[in-house]
């Protein structure tokens, strides 16, 4: 009967590791779910789908954080690293839509990117409408493009936002299933 008692008060002890490692990896999950979402989304939008920098760059990291002093508690976040992942989902100048930082606006490239505008129209079998004379009709629409973003902006295209509100009720569910398991060791 005691070794009963020692053997269920080893695995009480152990209780505490149990939910931390089977919860970490129940949330873990949903953000690796989520992060497939937003790869989804952008690729769903179909602007953005030549650029596989940005697609690449969309992933789950998960560490350890010190909260209130005590180390160990897990993190989940997921992030698009690719220096211009921001301005698709916000977008730029006047048609920019929220920030990642309150208040915060984004402006308009100084540099349009025509060569990759040109890439874009020749995927997507743009042509320009009006034929310029004696020149390059592609490169001319791809620099009146490349203006207009300039001038203007470009329309945001949400990727990272709709994953998270997919996904974040799963997060809690995710918690609870982790605890569930570690107490069917007992």
């Amino acid at each position: 009967m005691s070794n009963d008692f020692t053997r269920m008060a080893k695995r009480i002890r152990q209780l505490p590791t149990w939910i931390e490692e089977l919860v970490d990896a129940e949330i873990g999950d949903v953000f690796d779910s989520m992060a497939r979402a937003a790869r989804r989304k952008l690729i769903q939008e179909g602007s953005v789908t030549s650029d596989p920098e940005l697609l690449t760059s969309i992933h789950h990291v998960s560490g350890a954080s010190n909260v209130r002093g005590k180390t160990g508690y897990a993190t989940h976040v997921v992030r698009a690293d690719a220096p211009h992942a921001a301005f698709v989902e916000y977008g730029t100048g006047v048609r920019q839509r929220g920030s990642p930082v309150r208040g915060e606006r984004f402006k308009s490239p100084s540099v349009p990117p025509t060569g990759a505008i040109l890439e874009w129209m020749e995927q997507k079998g743009v042509t320009p409408r009006m034929s310029v004379e004696g020149g390059d009709d592609m490169l001319f629409a791809a620099q009146q493009i490349a203006e207009t973003v300039a001038r203007y902006g470009q329309q945001p295209h949400p990727y990272m936002r709709p994953a998270w509100h997919r996904h974040r009720a799963q997060i809690s569910r995710a918690h609870a299933r982790g605890v569930r398991r570690a107490l069917k060791r007992l």
